[in-house]
């Protein structure tokens, strides 16, 4: 089983401390044969000298502006060259043995599938899957869009390289739903399976990539755009999606846009009463 090489891509920005515990984590782990590549997205202070303080054998990548999310995931993704690839954001932690159960999954399975396991939260104190579901491969019924199931985050995630090569990179246009954006292509052409193990403890920073702004709406609304032919066979889905648009372009005050999304909404469910109070209120 040694013989794979396992490619670890991590993405950082101004949180050194949480940096450290990442890779403490992944230099723990109980399978060695690692490439540690740490994609740096244009940092306030020189983080490559704390690195060479605490740790070695690494690749170390540093964005002279700052690129984002899927810039520096596709930065790691190029530099890669594991036989599986991984992703670990640095407010984030993995159990020791995270990567040899995966990879000894996989390994069973003898296909290449999209494999992620469970995560614990300590921000939000929850699982991000239900800890009722066992492993095995998850069955998606025709009438959902496949984002109806949470799926758990990148830190989750093992890729084969074939996968990597058949999907490409991260949407670089997009600065938010890139990774659900990578998750729906992957499950397009791939099986799912769950591996019923919380090999990750995620949230430990309260700051967010992720913030309400323009910017991150308009990619929520090219990301409805560019799936809207598997979105539109779930209803439930598309309503929640044209909601929370019509809610969140109502909070920053773009009044003909929400009424634009609230509509939308109301279209599909009449009968949701509470449409109706947040349509008027973009008349006000």
């Amino acid at each position: 089983m040694e013989n794979f090489l396992i490619s670890v891509i991590i993405l950082t920005h101004n949180r050194k401390e949480a940096l450290i515990n990442a890779l403490k984590s992944v230099y723990s782990q109980t399978y060695k044969k690692l490439e540690v590549i740490i994609i740096d997205d244009c940092s306030d202070y020189n983080l490559e000298s704390i690195l060479k303080e605490n740790f070695k054998n690494y690749v170390y990548l540093r964005n002279h502006n700052r690129m984002g999310v899927s810039f520096s995931r596709n930065r790691g993704l190029k530099a890669a060259n594991g036989d599986y690839i991984t992703f670990l954001d640095d407010d984030d932690i993995w159990e020791k043995d995270k990567l040899e159960l995966q990879l000894q999954t996989a390994l069973v399975l003898k296909k290449d599938v999209f494999l992620f396991c469970n995560d614990f939260s300590v921000r939000d104190k929850k699982y991000g899957w239900d800890r009722s579901i066992k492993s095995g491969f998850i069955n998606f019924k025709k009438d959902k869009f496949y984002l109806t199931i949470s799926f758990t985050p990148p830190s989750c995630w093992f890729l084969s390289r074939n996968i990597i090569s058949s999907i490409g990179y991260f949407d670089e246009n997009l600065t938010v739903y890139e990774d659900l954006d990578y998750l729906v292509r992957i499950l397009e052409k791939y099986p799912a399976y769950y591996l019923d193990k919380v090999l990750v403890k995620s949230g430990f920073c309260l700051n967010h990539l992720s913030s309400l702004s323009m910017d991150n709406i308009k990619s929520r609304v090219s990301f409805l755009k560019k799936h809207f032919c598997k979105i539109k066979r779930d209803k439930n889905y598309m309503f929640r999606f044209y909601y929370n648009l019509g809610k969140d372009y109502l909070r920053l005050k773009v009044k003909k846009d929400a009424r634009k999304f609230f509509l939308k909404a109301f279209i599909l469910k009449p009968y949701k009463i509470e449409l109706l109070f947040k349509f008027l209120k973009t008349f006000i």
